[in-house]
């Protein structure tokens, strides 16, 4: 029937003009450094602007799975923290990683 010839031929890869004209990666490289900065930022313990957080962690005081048995559990241990830590001084924020064990 009516069958098409395809041809394949090597590329040929050659400047335009006479002079190489190198890509300015200066916003590039801006753009990286701030979004490295900003998820630095996502992951950092001290919200913005607090220059000298004070953080205690706690480790070990559960499993992810007594979440599962006890559902207001969360809030509870909340509420127990922020009560007990009031004893040593002012407290922020209480966070607990349910997840996390």
């Amino acid at each position: 029937g009516d069958a098409e010839i395809i041809r394949v031929q090597p590329a040929k890869f050659q400047q335009k003009g006479d002079t190489y004209v190198p890509k300015d990666t200066t916003a590039i490289r801006q753009a990286a450094r701030k979004a490295a900065r900003l998820q630095d930022g996502l992951f950092s313990w001290h919200e913005v602007g607090d220059e000298n957080p004070r953080v205690v962690i706690l480790q070990h005081m559960f499993h992810p799975d007594d979440f599962a048995e006890e559902v207001n559990l969360k809030q509870e241990l909340k509420e127990d923290m922020f009560e007990e830590l009031g004893k040593l001084g002012t407290v922020e924020k209480v966070r607990i990683y349910d997840r996390h064990p």
